[in-house]
This record gives structure tokens, sequence and C-alpha cells, in this order.
């Protein structure tokens, strides 16, 4: 027995039309999905779930900063430590830098082949 037979022997059918056709009215009335705050807060915490870096700048207190910086390769470290001691999944130093810049880091160049994250701790 399918999914529609099972609806259709149960009489709910229409109950179940109905429900959609309600719906559907208050997509149209208010011009599309509107914002559920539960939503949001779920899925604020899933990117910190998934996103080892994510979850690394918030729980470490890292935030973007033009007149601070630190040693790409020190920072790297601290990530992977961070990792390490919480069963994340790590990612390679050129995707950090790329996560990074995405989040509004900046990563420049300094003498000598060394790279610096443009950052601080939060306080």
């Amino acid at each position: 027995m399918n999914t529609i037979e099972f609806w259709e022997e149960s009489g709910e059918l229409p109950g179940i039309l109905n429900r959609v056709i309600a719906g559907l009215n208050r997509l149209v009335q208010n011009e599309g999905f509107t914002q559920s705050q539960s939503s949001d807060e779920l899925r604020e915490g899933y990117k910190y779930e998934v996103d080892s870096v994510r979850s690394f700048l918030r729980d470490e207190g890292y935030e973007p900063c033009e007149d601070e910086k630190v040693k790409m390769t020190e920072f790297y470290t601290a990530y992977r430590w961070y990792c390490t001691t919480n069963g994340l999944r790590a990612v390679l130093n050129k995707q950090l830098i790329q996560r990074l810049r995405s989040l509004g880091y900046i990563i420049k160049p300094g003498t000598g082949n060394v790279n610096y994250v443009h950052c601080r701790k939060a306080e």
C-alpha cells in the first residue's frame, strides 16, 4: 500500500488537501515564507556544529581586527589543537584561509614569506 492509498482509505485525504490549500493561502498572503526565530536559532547552531572554523573562532573569542595580527602558522596550530581536543575535523591551511576571508578576516603577507591573520581575541 502506498502513501496515497493509505490516506484515501483512512478518509483523511480531503483534510490534508484543506491544510495544503490553507498553507498556500498563507504563502500568497505573506508573499513568501515567513521567518521563524526558532528556525533561525537552529540554523545558527547548526552552522557551528558543522563548521570547525566557526566553532574555533567563537569558542576562542577571535574577531576581525585591522590593528592586530597573528602569524598564520601560529593561528593554524592553535586551530588544529582546538579541533584535536574537541574531536572536530580540521580543514587544510588553504581552506582555513578561504573560510576566514569569507567571514570577514583579512589575511596579508608580511616579510620573509609569512602570512598574518588580522584578528584579536575579544575580551
